[in-house]
Protein backbone atom coordinates (compact mmCIF):
# COMPACT_ATOMS: atom_id res chain seq x y z
CA UNK A 1 0.00 0.00 0.00
CA UNK A 2 1.36 3.39 -1.00
CA UNK A 3 2.03 5.83 1.84
CA UNK A 4 0.21 9.11 1.39
CA UNK A 5 2.31 12.16 2.32
CA UNK A 6 1.18 14.37 5.19
CA UNK A 7 1.37 18.15 5.29
CA UNK A 8 1.11 20.16 8.51
CA UNK A 9 -0.50 23.51 7.66
CA UNK A 10 0.89 25.29 10.72
CA UNK A 11 3.82 27.51 11.60
CA UNK A 12 3.72 26.32 15.23
CA UNK A 13 6.94 24.62 16.31
CA UNK A 14 5.05 23.13 19.26
CA UNK A 15 2.49 21.45 16.98
CA UNK A 16 5.29 20.09 14.80
CA UNK A 17 7.14 18.74 17.84
CA UNK A 18 3.99 16.98 19.08
CA UNK A 19 3.36 15.33 15.71
CA UNK A 20 7.01 14.30 15.18
CA UNK A 21 6.59 11.69 17.90
CA UNK A 22 4.43 9.54 15.59
CA UNK A 23 4.28 11.00 12.05
CA UNK A 24 6.48 11.98 9.14
CA UNK A 25 5.27 15.18 7.48
CA UNK A 26 6.22 18.36 5.67
CA UNK A 27 5.42 21.77 7.13
CA UNK A 28 3.66 24.35 4.94
CA UNK A 29 2.21 27.16 7.07
CA UNK A 30 -1.10 28.55 5.86
CA UNK A 31 -1.18 32.31 5.59
CA UNK A 32 -4.85 33.14 6.14
CA UNK A 33 -6.77 36.05 7.63
CA UNK A 34 -7.45 35.05 11.25
CA UNK A 35 -9.76 37.96 12.07
CA UNK A 36 -12.87 36.74 13.94
CA UNK A 37 -16.21 37.28 12.25
CA UNK A 38 -18.71 39.52 13.98
CA UNK A 39 -20.23 37.73 17.02
CA UNK A 40 -18.20 34.57 16.29
CA UNK A 41 -17.71 32.50 19.43
CA UNK A 42 -14.47 30.69 20.27
CA UNK A 43 -15.65 27.24 19.19
CA UNK A 44 -16.85 28.45 15.78
CA UNK A 45 -13.71 30.56 15.31
CA UNK A 46 -11.20 27.74 15.88
CA UNK A 47 -13.20 25.36 13.67
CA UNK A 48 -13.42 27.88 10.82
CA UNK A 49 -9.73 28.84 11.00
CA UNK A 50 -8.46 25.27 11.26
CA UNK A 51 -10.59 24.24 8.27
CA UNK A 52 -9.49 27.28 6.24
CA UNK A 53 -5.82 26.54 6.98
CA UNK A 54 -6.19 22.97 5.74
CA UNK A 55 -8.11 24.06 2.64
CA UNK A 56 -5.54 26.76 1.84
CA UNK A 57 -2.66 24.26 1.71
CA UNK A 58 -4.52 21.12 0.61
CA UNK A 59 -3.46 18.99 -2.33
CA UNK A 60 -5.14 15.82 -3.56
CA UNK A 61 -1.75 14.10 -3.32
CA UNK A 62 -1.51 14.45 0.48
CA UNK A 63 -3.42 14.47 3.75
CA UNK A 64 -3.40 17.94 5.31
CA UNK A 65 -3.40 18.48 9.07
CA UNK A 66 -4.13 21.83 10.67
CA UNK A 67 -5.27 23.24 14.00
CA UNK A 68 -6.21 26.45 15.70
CA UNK A 69 -6.35 27.40 19.36
CA UNK A 70 -7.86 30.35 21.20
CA UNK A 71 -8.55 31.38 24.76
CA UNK A 72 -12.09 32.29 25.75
CA UNK A 73 -12.60 34.39 28.85
CA UNK A 74 -15.81 36.09 29.84
CA UNK A 75 -17.17 35.87 26.29
CA UNK A 76 -14.00 37.35 24.76
CA UNK A 77 -11.70 35.52 22.35
CA UNK A 78 -8.06 36.03 23.34
CA UNK A 79 -5.42 35.16 20.78
CA UNK A 80 -1.68 35.68 20.58
CA UNK A 81 -0.31 38.86 22.14
CA UNK A 82 1.10 41.38 19.71
CA UNK A 83 3.87 42.62 22.01
CA UNK A 84 5.16 42.45 25.61
CA UNK A 85 2.67 45.02 26.91
CA UNK A 86 -0.22 43.14 25.30
CA UNK A 87 1.10 39.90 26.88
CA UNK A 88 1.24 41.60 30.29
CA UNK A 89 -2.35 42.83 29.97
CA UNK A 90 -3.49 39.36 28.89
CA UNK A 91 -1.76 37.69 31.84
CA UNK A 92 -3.18 40.27 34.26
CA UNK A 93 -6.67 39.68 32.85
CA UNK A 94 -6.41 35.88 33.26
CA UNK A 95 -4.49 35.70 36.56
CA UNK A 96 -6.49 33.91 39.24
CA UNK A 97 -9.43 33.46 36.85
CA UNK A 98 -11.02 30.43 35.20
CA UNK A 99 -11.08 30.39 31.39
CA UNK A 100 -11.40 27.99 28.46
CA UNK A 101 -8.89 26.94 25.84
CA UNK A 102 -10.54 25.88 22.56
CA UNK A 103 -8.70 23.82 19.95
CA UNK A 104 -9.91 22.45 16.65
CA UNK A 105 -7.81 19.81 14.90
CA UNK A 106 -8.54 19.15 11.22
CA UNK A 107 -7.48 16.43 8.82
CA UNK A 108 -8.37 17.08 5.20
CA UNK A 109 -7.76 13.75 3.52
CA UNK A 110 -6.36 13.45 0.01
CA UNK A 111 -9.84 12.37 -1.17
CA UNK A 112 -11.24 15.69 0.20
CA UNK A 113 -12.99 14.07 3.19
CA UNK A 114 -12.88 16.49 6.09
CA UNK A 115 -12.47 15.18 9.64
CA UNK A 116 -12.22 17.45 12.65
CA UNK A 117 -12.42 17.47 16.42
CA UNK A 118 -13.09 20.59 18.45
CA UNK A 119 -12.72 20.53 22.20
CA UNK A 120 -12.33 22.81 25.18
CA UNK A 121 -10.38 22.57 28.39
CA UNK A 122 -10.90 24.70 31.50
CA UNK A 123 -7.83 26.29 33.06
CA UNK A 124 -6.75 28.79 35.64
CA UNK A 125 -3.69 31.04 35.66
CA UNK A 126 -1.78 31.30 38.91
CA UNK A 127 -1.43 34.69 40.55
CA UNK A 128 2.05 36.18 40.16
CA UNK A 129 3.58 39.10 42.01
CA UNK A 130 5.14 41.94 40.01
CA UNK A 131 8.64 40.38 40.07
CA UNK A 132 7.38 36.96 38.94
CA UNK A 133 5.34 38.57 36.19
CA UNK A 134 8.32 40.59 34.95
CA UNK A 135 10.56 37.50 34.92
CA UNK A 136 7.91 35.60 33.02
CA UNK A 137 7.44 38.38 30.46
CA UNK A 138 11.21 38.76 29.97
CA UNK A 139 11.47 35.02 29.24
CA UNK A 140 9.49 35.56 26.01
CA UNK A 141 7.71 32.22 26.54
CA UNK A 142 4.50 34.09 25.70
CA UNK A 143 5.58 34.99 22.14
CA UNK A 144 3.26 33.44 19.56
CA UNK A 145 1.07 31.75 22.18
CA UNK A 146 -2.68 32.21 22.57
CA UNK A 147 -3.31 33.63 26.03
CA UNK A 148 0.40 34.47 26.43
CA UNK A 149 1.36 31.06 27.83
CA UNK A 150 2.54 27.62 26.72
CA UNK A 151 1.34 24.61 28.71
CA UNK A 152 4.41 22.76 27.37
CA UNK A 153 6.78 25.03 29.27
CA UNK A 154 7.82 23.75 32.72
CA UNK A 155 7.32 27.23 34.17
CA UNK A 156 3.85 27.67 32.69
CA UNK A 157 1.58 29.62 35.05
CA UNK A 158 -1.56 27.84 33.74
CA UNK A 159 -3.07 24.73 35.29
CA UNK A 160 -5.72 22.47 33.75
CA UNK A 161 -8.84 22.15 35.89
CA UNK A 162 -10.87 20.05 33.46
CA UNK A 163 -10.27 18.70 29.98
CA UNK A 164 -7.64 17.13 27.80
CA UNK A 165 -4.01 18.20 27.64
CA UNK A 166 -4.16 17.99 23.81
CA UNK A 167 -6.75 20.79 23.79
CA UNK A 168 -4.34 23.04 25.60
CA UNK A 169 -1.28 21.94 23.64
CA UNK A 170 -3.02 23.03 20.45
CA UNK A 171 -3.48 19.80 18.49
CA UNK A 172 -5.13 16.46 19.18
CA UNK A 173 -2.52 13.80 18.49
CA UNK A 174 -4.88 10.98 19.52
CA UNK A 175 -7.55 12.19 17.05
CA UNK A 176 -4.99 12.42 14.24
CA UNK A 177 -3.55 8.96 14.94
CA UNK A 178 -7.02 7.39 15.25
CA UNK A 179 -8.25 9.00 12.02
CA UNK A 180 -5.16 8.06 10.01
CA UNK A 181 -5.09 4.49 11.34
CA UNK A 182 -8.74 4.03 10.26
CA UNK A 183 -7.71 5.13 6.75
CA UNK A 184 -5.08 2.37 6.61
CA UNK A 185 -7.37 -0.43 7.82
Amino acid sequence: MKTIPIILASASPERAAILKSTLNFDVKPADINETPLENENAEALVERLAIQKAQFIHSSSAHTISADTIIEFDGENIGKPKNKNHAKNTILKLMGKVFNVWTSTVILLNNNDLCFKTEAATLTLKVMNDTQLEIYLNSNIWVGKAGAFSINDPNCPAKIIKGDLDSVRGISLSFINDTLSKMQS
